[in-house]
């Protein structure tokens, strides 16, 4: 049996310019970056969850959070399957 590569999350360096008197926490950052990216259909929901160490309770509270819903932009047949695989 060949053996599987799993691709391991990359880094990225970003600057945000925020107005004076503005304060961003990394963490609510990188939730905002993962939430925008599940809802854009360019990470599934399990690696949006990865990527910041959360269950996929955790993650629908995120989306919730940033004024996203766990079904936005879901094919229906997709997120079965994917919850079959996880």
């Amino acid at each position: 049996m060949p053996a599987v590569l799993i691709p391991q999350p990359r880094s990225l360096t970003v600057t945000i310019r925020v107005p004076a008197g503005v304060s961003l926490a990394q963490d609510d950052v990188q939730e905002g970056v993962a939430a925008l990216l599940f809802h854009d259909g360019k990470v599934s929901h399990r690696e949006a969850c990865e990527l910041l160490g959360k269950d996929r309770r955790e993650f629908d509270e995120v989306l919730a959070t940033h004024g996203f819903s766990p079904a936005d932009g879901l094919d229906p047949a997709e997120e079965i399957e994917a919850a079959k695989a996880w």
